[in-house]
């Protein structure tokens, strides 16, 4: 039996948005293909989120401590 049926990815999880009218538990096969083309993200969308983001609360100090934290656990490399 195939059928074309429509949903949602949530994860690893497929919400279809009809009944599928099989057996609960019923093993299946899927072939996904995507309804619409998701648009590919372009430099300025990337640059556009990082600078919505909040700037944290980690002072200058704190970061180099970590870095230099980070650096004094490899040893003599």
């Amino acid at each position: 039996m195939k059928s074309t049926l429509h949903g949602v990815v949530h994860g690893k999880t497929i919400e279809l948005k009809e009944d599928p009218g099989l057996q609960d538990g019923l093993e299946v096969e899927v072939l996904l293909q995507a309804a619409v083309e998701a648009p590919r993200p372009t430099y300025g969308d990337v640059f556009s989120l990082i600078a919505s983001l909040s700037p944290g609360t980690r002072t200058q100090e704190d970061i180099d401590l970590q870095v230099r934290e980070e650096r004094d656990a490899w040893g003599e490399r």
